[in-house]
């Protein structure tokens, strides 16, 4: 039989309800004591949900909380002759004021954490349905991807396949590309978005060798530099 300490979501919430009093006795220990006892919670927490960032708030406020008492010892009695120490008191004052509220602030969550109530009453989300139109331009970036990995590893297949060659029947989707070394000009002005000028210049620059790579044709190849980003998206030198 499993007391109302160990609902803890660590532990599994299954279908029991803490009581709704479950936890509280973390804020009068922190108020009551001015923030004193502060870390008695959080250390209670930190055993609870045995999670680093718990631990190193309980230490905080451990720090604090001898501080403190440090600064509290530090004042005259009221026997001794000595005038109050206006400073002392402040910080003491500001101290104090600082832990309790932060304390509850941070109690307050930590106690849906190791009591159950964060994770039933937090409803699930639903991640709103991906724009049509985001959703095929992800997906043909993807293919791309994939299409000039598949060059990469297996230039034989690639070709094969008509990687780049969208002028060629084929069935394989390769998401958009151009192979800049053996496709027409009307295909790479119409992938790479250039007019048909451009893209003569493209295969102009071909010579009698080939690219090596699509940096390489816009080194030799004069071509607008608003062009360059579509260029490497969309081109393709299948070696």
């Amino acid at each position: 039989m499993r007391s109302s300490d160990d609902l803890s979501p660590d532990r599994g919430t299954g279908s029991a309800k803490p009581p709704i009093w479950a936890g509280l006795w973390y804020f009068p220990v922190v108020v009551l004591s001015a923030g004193i006892l502060a870390p008695i919670p959080f250390i209670h927490a930190a055993v609870r949900l045995r999670r680093t960032s718990v631990r190193i708030l309980a230490g905080m406020y451990t720090l604090a909380s001898v501080a403190m008492v440090y600064v509290m010892s530090a004042a005259p009695s009221s026997d001794s002759p000595a005038p109050p120490d206006e400073t002392l008191a402040t910080i003491l004052g500001f101290l104090a004021m600082t832990t309790v509220i932060a304390g509850c602030v941070q109690l307050g969550w930590l106690r849906g954490e190791v009591y159950g109530f964060r994770s039933r009453a937090l409803p699930a989300r639903v991640p709103p349905p991906a724009e049509p139109a985001i959703a095929a331009a992800l997906s043909a970036r993807a293919r791309r991807r994939q299409a000039r990995e598949l060059a990469e590893r297996d230039p034989l297949l690639a070709r094969e396949l008509r990687v780049g060659r969208p002028d060629l029947a084929r069935d394989y989707d390769d998401g958009g590309l151009v192979e800049l070394n053996t496709a027409p000009a009307s295909s790479i002005a119409e992938i790479c978005d250039l007019t048909m000028e451009d893209a003569e210049k493209i295969v102009s620059g071909r010579g009698g060798g080939a690219y090596s790579n699509v940096d390489e044709v816009l080194v030799l190849v004069d071509l607008p530099i608003a062009s360059w980003p579509t260029i490497r998206d969309r081109g393709i030198v299948i070696g």
